[in-house]
């Protein structure tokens, strides 16, 4: 965000949008800009100060432990970041409020059946109205990001692409033993398959094949079943329909977890309905991604 423009896929710099944002002309028009030497600025106070706040073991103490860091973001940042009238004409606004917004989340992960004051839980957030109503939302209908629809990853793990029938070495983090809640593993295409595939998924089994025993075998996470298309009408598939498909691994993470394990080996077999082995070539799987929450 430091540069006003990028290149995109298509190889032409352009306005990078996050870079500055338009001023309404009823606050004075023009565009934000922030201090001139936010380059070399440092955030690192604050986010040992946000870290802190996490550790808070009341809703109250939270709040104020959190605000400190809050404000100076916005002091630091400079330019209309620093005023309240016009800190949101900066796109910077709502990537540092979402982070907020993140850490209140992580903090009620954390310390479940907190729940707002009874005036905060009441209190109208003029001048958002409730959709299809003139009624402004209060403080209790934005209390949950789960009552919104949404939930964070906290996990940003770098992992190469999953390929079939190669083992993939996934890394724990220890700090992931105190709060991971749940981990799937992906497969995305961008069209229907072509052919009825089983994706057998072992974990901690780097030598499993399509000839490895699935019952009784704790190793064996489970499957992914796809319904193939008829070859024959392969060519009138649309290719914008796509299919993503989805397996349960918190428990096998969890087990790895517990036994202090730092990592975890999957293994992902291919088989077809006679449960013989399927060239990786013929698997309609863009990638196969593994998300930790």
């Amino acid at each position: 965000m430091l540069r006003p423009t990028y290149v995109n896929r298509n190889g032409n710099e352009v306005p990078k949008p996050l870079y500055s944002g338009p001023i309404a002309a009823g606050a004075g028009g023009g565009a934000t800009a922030r201090r001139p030497d936010i380059a070399t600025t440092s955030f690192a106070g604050l986010a040992a100060s946000a870290q802190s706040a996490l550790a808070a073991s009341d809703l109250a103490t939270f709040q104020t432990d959190i605000n400190g860091p809050h404000g100076w973001v916005h002091g630091l940042v400079g330019g209309q970041m620093g005023s309240v009238a016009y800190a949101g004409f900066d796109p910077i606004f709502f990537l540092h409020h979402c982070n907020v917004d993140r850490l209140w989340w992580n903090w009620q992960r954390a310390n479940p059946g907190a729940s707002l004051p009874a005036n905060e839980a009441v209190h109208q957030l003029a001048p958002f109205n409730r959709p299809f109503s003139t009624d402004w939302y209060v403080g209790a209908d934005v209390e949950s990001t789960d009552d919104l629809g949404y939930r964070y990853l906290n996990w940003c793990l770098f992992i190469p692409p999953i390929l079939i029938w190669e083992v993939l070495v996934v890394k724990l983090p220890p700090v992931m033993r105190h709060s991971l809640r749940s981990a799937r593993l992906v497969p995305h295409s961008p069209h229907m398959p072509r052919d009825s595939v089983e994706f057998r998924v072992f974990a901690n089994q780097p030598r499993a094949s399509h000839r490895s025993k699935i019952e009784g075998n704790p190793s064996f996470v489970g499957s992914i079943g796809t319904f193939g298309m008829d070859p024959v009408k392969m060519e009138s598939r649309s290719t914008s329909t796509t299919f993503d498909l989805g397996i349960n691994l918190t428990e096998h993470v969890m087990a790895a977890l517990a036994d202090e394990a730092d990592e975890l080996k999957l293994k992902i077999v291919a088989v077809n309905p006679d449960g013989e082995p399927i060239d990786a070539e013929r698997l309609d799987v863009d990638e196969i991604e593994l998300i930790f929450e």
